[in-house]
């Protein structure tokens, strides 16, 4: 066999080139994996010894926690029995606060029922008073009473002490209509005229004066100017006297 250094050239070129197909193409890429594989085998034990830690981290953070929430439920039952007692206590004061109002007010309430019924009793009293009073009035009344009672009247409207001419005079000079002149007592025409002349004096002009009678007067005059209306008599006196009686 005869040797050929033109054939064991490009022999061993064959060689080398597969040689280095082989290491680019086949054993490159199953290094790479390998390698990525094992990469992938650390990572995992590492995060499986991370997660091993974590969780015994996690089981000691829960134990512990277990035990705070024990302290704590332990501590907010003592706190809830304190603050119920406390407010059993306040309600207890509440419900005591509220008794003696209610006492109290029932107290208040009882003696108003007295008062009114006093006052009840007293406003009786003074209606029987002042039908006793009117009842008698009415059988002292007579004509010379109400004359009296006429002369006091003027006389209060001529005195140049009182106000009432002023204050009269002032009223009837602002008005224009009649002059309304009421008695208990029907009146003489002389008597009609000594009051038309009196008030009269009063009036800067001439006014009509309508004369009428009312028995409810009991004894007395009233005389009606409009916005003023004068009262002498019995009944406005009497009627007065229980108002004030009345408060």
């Amino acid at each position: 066999m005869n040797f050929d250094p033109t054939t064991f050239i490009f022999e061993v070129i064959n060689f080398l080139a597969l040689v280095w197909l082989l290491k680019r193409i086949l054993y490159q890429p199953v290094l790479k994996v390998v390698n990525e594989r094992q990469e992938r085998i650390q990572k995992g034990m590492a995060q499986a010894d991370l997660a091993k830690k974590e969780a015994l981290q996690l089981k000691v953070e829960y134990e512990n926690r277990l035990s705070q929430w024990q302290q704590e439920r332990n501590a907010l039952r003592l706190a809830l029995d304190d603050e119920l007692k406390v407010e059993r206590e306040r309600q207890h004061k509440i419900l005591r606060e509220q008794l003696d109002d209610d006492r109290k007010r029932a107290q208040v309430l009882e003696e108003k029922t007295m008062q009114d019924k006093m006052h009840e009793y007293e406003l009786k009293a003074l209606s029987l008073g002042g039908e006793f009073a009117a009842r008698l009035l009415t059988r002292l009344a007579s004509p010379q009473l109400e004359q009296q009672l006429c002369a006091l009247l003027l006389e209060d409207l001529e005195s140049p002490d009182s106000t009432l001419s002023e204050t009269l005079k002032h009223v009837i000079n602002d008005g224009q209509g009649p002059i309304y002149i009421e008695t208990a007592m029907p009146l003489s025409s002389d008597q009609r005229s000594v009051l038309r002349d009196r008030l009269q004096k009063l009036v800067a002009s001439d006014r009509k004066y309508e004369f009428t009678q009312d028995k409810q007067l009991i004894a007395g005059i009233e005389i009606d100017v409009g916005t003023l209306v004068l009262h002498a008599n019995l009944s406005h006196e009497l009627a007065f006297f229980c108002e004030a009686n009345n408060g």
